[in-house]
C-alpha cells in the first residue's frame, strides 16, 4: 500500500458511515446539534464529529 493510498482512503465501513452521517447532516439543514439528536450519537464522539465537520469542506476546496 502506498502512502498516498494509506493517507487518502478510509476503510469501506468507515466511508459508508461517514457518508451516511453527511447525508443526515444535509437532511437536517447542516445543524450539528440536530444531527446529534437525529442520529443519537454518544456524547463522547462530539469532539471527533466536529473535527471532521470542520475539515471536510477544506478537502473539497471550500
Amino acid at each position: 500500500m502506498t502512502s498516498e493510498t494509506r493517507d487518502n482512503n478510509l476503510p469501506a465501513r468507515m466511508e459508508a458511515e461517514f457518508s451516511e452521517l453527511l447525508g443526515e447532516l444535509t437532511a437536517c439543514g447542516h445543524q450539528a446539534t440536530e444531527l446529534l439528536v437525529r442520529t443519537r450519537l454518544p456524547r463522547w464522539c462530539r469532539r471527533s464529529l466536529f473535527f471532521f465537520l470542520a475539515t471536510s469542506p477544506n478537502r473539497k476546496g471550500g
